[in-house]
């Protein structure tokens, strides 16, 4: 389970920089 909340946080995370870069 941690590996797949992992994977969505970095997921966000790109997405926000992508949007916000």
């Amino acid at each position: 389970v941690a590996v797949v909340i992992w994977k969505c946080t970095v997921f966000l995370r790109l997405g926000i920089q992508m949007l916000t870069g």
